[in-house]
């Protein structure tokens, strides 16, 4: 579990939605905090790097998809084939853009809901919601 101390103090309890780490499967970014431990220890590991680690891991892929010859058009067209990918948060699914669809470029539509603890530990308070 991902700790810190809390400052400024109001924000023990503040409650947010959040999708970036997948709170049933802890041990997909086991690896990330020891890492960065080991090449920045001055810093201190907190969820938002899980966020940033997530959406990092999605255009990884889609670069990887794109290929050499890597366009815009390229980049895109890979994104739109991501259907079903489980990488530190929940499904990401693309879709090729539809401007009648304002959706139609929303990956995920999961989230779940944590509280801020006053030793810095998210309690989770759902499972994953949907949007509907």
């Amino acid at each position: 579990m991902i700790k810190n101390k809390i400052r400024p103090p109001f924000l023990i309890g503040l409650m947010i939605a959040a999708n970036y780490a997948d709170f049933e499967r802890p041990h997909l970014y086991d690896e990330y905090p020891k890492t960065m431990k080991r090449l920045y220890p001055e810093n201190q590991w907190n969820n938002s790097y899980v966020g940033g680690i997530a959406n990092a891991r999605i255009i990884v892929l889609a670069l990887e998809k794109a290929g050499r010859n890597l366009t815009r058009e390229s980049l895109i067209d890979a994104m739109e084939t991501i259907k079903g990918y489980d990488g530190l948060g929940p499904a990401i699914n693309f879709s090729e853009f539809d401007p009648d669809n304002p959706d139609c470029r929303r990956a995920a539509n999961t989230v779940y809901l944590q509280e801020c603890l006053a030793d810095g530990t998210p309690k989770i308070l759902t499972g994953w919601l949907t949007a509907e």
